[in-house]
């Protein structure tokens, strides 16, 4: 049998490293796949065979790659029979549909025909035998949660000097963010995306790398969201600095246009929509127009005032005034200069307007005073003649009575005279003898009161 030379032998740091594997997922997607290419080989696979039975020894899985015609060791021979160069296309092309690169090295064979023969019927067996076994040794590992396949101690070393766990979730993660994997998207969808990246074969569990995968495309959309706004949000940022930097370009009469054709090479205007851009934009120029509004109203007001203020100055000003006859005799004031030529009739008439309504106003307080006056002389007469007639009634009253009394002692003399006619017969009788007589009258006429004399 055929020997490799030794200075073409791979070393055992360099087999591990090129030692390919092929994840479950990659079995599960191209089973189907197999039989396909199965069947189109089915020659390929017979002359294989035919070459293997002219092996001297078997060849078993467990040797080493090197050794027995693995994929690695392919890459490294050259054959110098036809059938053997076909047989390393097929096992290349079958590679190849795993998806697995090939390696290619010059390597010179110091073997004859018939040993490179051997040699190439027995690379060509155990990589169509290995390759099976390797895919399923793969897919074991991954169900019970194992980490990568390892043929050495070395291997153990290099995963003490691996990323730790956590580090393979945030690489996980990184990938799957690099290869654009959507919020909501399938495991299938996106797997041939993912399996040839160093960063997935990081996560060796099956369940893990889908757990991983469900939860990113679940949070996806949010973090999304998030990005979204903070991006916006420094984009508005930015363009508002642009805002500041730019501000002496900017007046109360730019337009978008205007604004656009000097800073729309900058990247903060270009990094927001032409809609936000424009919101903004106006923004600032309303307040500058604001700004201006509000300037020039003052002005106006304060040339508004000068201007009226000279035309009390000229003294003989009324409101029967014309425009056309005093503007000639204000021409010298500075204060006639001072106001824009469309606004000073406007300050006349208005100056005008204010005469008349001051002559108004004085008119009217001049009627209100009138009125005031009027009516106190008015209520005081009103009094006046309030107390007049209290005091004439009080009079008549008076009257009244004393003419009241006069009657009612005039009645209760006759009274009195009629009871003494009545009662007296001795016309010699004294008073005192008369007088208990006289108060036994039945009516009273001789106590009346109204008899005492007023």
């Amino acid at each position: 049998m055929g020997q490799i030379p030794t200075d073409t032998l791979i070393s055992p740091r360099q087999l591990e490293l090129s030692s390919w594997q092929i994840p479950s997922e990659v079995t599960e997607l191209r089973k189907n796949q197999e039989a396909d290419v199965s069947k189109g080989n089915a020659m390929s696979v017979s002359q294989l065979n035919a070459l293997t039975e002219k092996g001297s020894a078997p060849i078993t899985l467990s040797a080493p790659a090197a050794n027995t015609g693995g994929r690695d060791a392919t890459a490294l021979r050259v054959a110098s029979m036809p059938g053997a160069s076909s047989a390393l296309d097929l096992i290349k092309k079958k590679l190849q549909e795993f998806g697995a690169p090939a390696i290619s090295a010059s390597v010179s064979v110091s073997s004859g025909a018939a040993t490179s023969e051997s040699n190439g019927s027995r690379v060509v067996e155990a990589a169509a035998k290995g390759l099976p076994s390797e895919i399923s040794k793969d897919k074991l590992k991954d169900a019970n949660g194992d980490g990568n396949v390892s043929d050495s101690s070395t291997d153990s070393e290099d995963e003490d000097d691996g990323p730790s766990k956590e580090e393979c979730i945030i690489q996980f993660k990184e990938m799957l963010k690099e290869r654009g994997v959507a919020p909501f998207s399938k495991w299938e969808k996106e797997l041939p995306k993912l399996v040839f990246d160093p960063r997935f074969k990081a996560i060796p569990s099956h369940s893990a790398r889908r757990s991983l995968f469900e939860h990113y495309v679940k949070t996806r959309a949010e973090e999304k969201r998030k990005e979204k706004r903070a991006a916006q949000k420094a984009a508005v940022e930015g363009f508002k600095q642009l805002l500041e930097e730019a501000s002496e370009d900017i007046d109360h009469n730019t337009d978008y246009q205007t604004f656009r054709k000097k800073w729309g090479n900058d990247p903060r205007f270009e990094a927001l929509d032409r809609k936000d851009r424009e919101h903004l934009l106006n923004e600032r120029i309303h307040l500058l127009k604001k700004a201006a509004q509000e300037k020039a109203q003052a002005e106006r007001a304060d040339a508004a005032s000068s201007f009226k203020s000279m035309l009390r100055d000229k003294g003989d000003i009324t409101v029967s005034s014309r425009w056309s006859r005093v503007k000639d005799s204000l021409r010298n004031d500075p204060r006639y200069k001072s106001a824009k030529h469309e606004d000073r009739e406007v300050f006349f008439n208005e100056y005008l307007f204010e005469l008349k309504a001051a002559e108004e106003a004085e008119r009217d307080a001049r009627g209100k005073t009138e009125e005031q006056l009027l009516s106190t002389s008015v209520q005081d007469k009103l009094k006046e003649r309030e107390r007049e007639l209290r005091k004439r009634k009080e009079r008549e009253e008076q009257e009244m009575d004393r003419v009241r009394v006069k009657v009612r002692r005039k009645e209760a003399v006759a009274s009195f005279q009629a009871l003494l006619v009545e009662t007296l017969k001795d016309p010699q009788a004294s008073w005192t003898e008369s007088k208990p007589k006289l108060e036994k009258d039945p009516q009273r006429r001789a106590t009346n009161p109204d008899l005492d004399p007023i």
